[in-house]
């Protein structure tokens, strides 16, 4: 995440009927200690593929991090060969702006309010 926020991952799934029917997602700084995403049961137990999204972005905690974890813990299968199945998994985040970009914009926008003060003044 080093260089971007507000994460959002996507993905295809599906499961059988005896497959987990639980999906906790839960996300580290350090790979260490987990904190659970609450509301997120992502799971489904149906034959064809359907798109989840995870939503991180109001965890600040991640945002421009050189090293994150994401993970998922399942349960609640009530068949050995129960099983959920993903596919097309996509990490998307929003760049965070250089500072450098910002104080040339701040500049700028000073700058012309400047140049819009002293014409108005005369």
């Amino acid at each position: 995440m080093s260089g971007f926020q507000d994460l959002i991952l996507t993905f295809a799934t599906q499961g059988t009927a005896s497959g987990f029917n639980n999906h906790q997602w839960r996300y580290s700084n350090d790979g260490t200690a987990y904190t659970a995403l609450s509301g997120n049961n992502t799971a489904v137990t149906v034959s064809g593929f359907v798109i989840k999204t995870v939503d991180f972005s109001s965890i600040s905690a991640l945002d421009n991090d050189n090293t994150i974890f994401i993970e998922l813990i399942v349960s609640g299968a009530t068949a050995s060969s129960g099983n959920n199945r993903f596919d097309n998994v996509q990490f998307n985040a929003t760049a965070v702006p250089e500072a450098s970009t910002w104080v040339a914009g701040l500049g700028l926008s000073l700058g012309m309010l400047g140049t819009f003060v002293r014409k108005h003044r005369k």
